[in-house]
């Protein structure tokens, strides 16, 4: 495997930090702030809605890890999670997205959801341009010529 193939661009990092990061913090005000708006929409979503937020964190701390070890280290450590970015990004997004329907059915429905919303996107923004870099950009540069020294 081409090393490269488990990098990103530092703008890709830092998008990525910060997706797993809001999903991490909500979840946290949500277990640590009772009076909270996140602890209340919590609590009022029920078992569905609890055992969303645990997968999606779950989920968060996989591709924090993903990013820590194979893009903030100096050498990839877990290759095979890196191959696995944009399935766990695109999972992300939807639990996002999950997570407003669980909001949304129980008539839950505040302006937090466009967080969640943006969230989502940017889950799917990371998945698309991890596939294009990964896969696309790749393979144009695997088929330019060498350059002549």
């Amino acid at each position: 495997m081409n090393p490269n193939n488990s990098r990103s661009t530092p703008r890709q990092i830092g998008l990525r930090l910060y997706v797993c990061a809001s999903v991490v913090v909500s979840a946290s005000i949500a277990a640590g702030e009772a009076g909270s708006l996140n602890a209340r929409l919590l609590e009022a979503s029920g078992p569905v809605g609890k055992a969303v937020i645990a997968v999606m964190v779950a989920m968060a701390l996989v591709c924090l890890l993903d990013t820590l070890v194979n893009d903030m280290m100096r050498a990839p450590g877990l290759p095979w999670l890196a191959e696995q970015r944009s399935s766990g990004y695109v999972a992300l997004g939807v639990l996002n997205l999950a997570w407003l329907w669980v909001m949304i059915s129980r008539d839950l429905g505040t302006m937090l959801m466009l967080r969640y919303a943006l969230d989502a996107a940017a889950c799917v923004w990371v998945a698309a341009f991890d596939v294009r870099f990964r896969y696309v950009q790749q393979r144009r540069d695997a088929e330019q010529p060498e350059a002549a020294p």
